[in-house]
């Protein structure tokens, strides 16, 4: 692993605030408490629930991104019939995806639902061994420089993902703990 894609993620966690910190610290577990919430709600496996806030997520708004799944998973349970009548700010495809998951139809899987798209499920389930790696983390670094690609291939992306785990445990953190942080404060530098 190339000790400088290591010491830019370093660097870039070295320079949040403590805030950002421990707002990236509690990002995944507030973000589990909704989906356990929506989860016993509906009366569905918490598991069901993040697979489905993960496959629409692309290019949203996390709250538009919670309220669409839950509206979906909503549909999905009581009202199957009004399902055509649903609109999305998501990618209609992405929808598709989610409802061919619930119905079983099509499994969650790293290579066929996409590396993204997986870890983002297993963390929101707070499960540490995954790092979620989206638009927002491709701006921390320059992947081209560290990897000779401008695409996120699957070595690209493990190897991302195990330099954020390796600044993690420097810092006491989990990977997603740490992932979080740096996305809190690249989520916000866009907006400005």
């Amino acid at each position: 692993m190339d000790y400088k894609l290591i010491e830019a993620i370093d660097q870039a966690v070295a320079g949040l605030d403590s805030k950002t910190i421990n707002e990236g610290i509690e990002w995944y577990p507030e973000a589990n408490k909704k989906i356990r919430r929506i989860a016993h709600s509906l009366a569905l496996p918490s598991n069901v629930v993040a697979e489905t806030v993960s496959i629409l997520s692309p290019a949203q708004v996390w709250e538009s991104n919670i309220d669409e799944a839950h509206r979906l998973l909503f549909s999905l349970k009581y009202e199957p019939d009004q399902l055509e009548k649903l609109t999305f700010t998501t990618y209609r495809s992405n929808v598709e995806k989610a409802i061919r998951v619930y119905r079983k139809e099509e499994v969650m899987n790293q290579d066929k639902s996409g590396f993204k798209t997986y870890a983002f499920a297993h963390n929101l389930l707070l499960e540490d061994q995954y790092v979620t790696i989206d638009r927002h983390m491709l701006k921390l670094v320059d992947i081209e420089k560290f990897f000779g690609t401008k695409s996120l291939t699957k070595k690209t992306y493990f190897a991302y993902a195990d330099a954020i785990k390796k600044v993690a445990k420097k810092y006491n953190l989990k990977g997603y703990e740490v992932q979080a942080s740096l996305w809190l404060k690249l989520r916000d530098q866009e907006v400005e």
